[in-house]
């Protein structure tokens, strides 16, 4: 058993079910609310966790990107409704 044991609920979320995760595990993968993240399926059974990278794009594109949608996400929403 790892020394950071963390028990959570799984929970129905439409017709998909879903886990939250603990600030610890955000923090430790360095995750921020938008953030995807990736499951790795490891041939011993075992689930791996941790923050997708898009390496098909730029290296900047992060802050940019983020800071973009931060201040203009409800924009472009409401503009797609259009």
């Amino acid at each position: 058993m790892a020394l950071n044991y963390i028990k959570r609920k799984v929970t129905k979320i439409g017709n998909s079910h879903g886990v939250t995760l603990p600030l610890k595990v955000m923090e430790h993968l360095q995750l921020e609310p938008g953030d995807e993240v990736r499951f790795e399926i490891g041939k011993d059974g075992r689930v791996e966790l941790d923050k997708h990278v898009d390496s098909s794009l730029p290296n900047d594109r992060g802050d940019g990107y983020r800071l973009l949608m931060d201040n203009y996400e409800k924009s472009f929403r409401n503009m797609k409704k259009l």
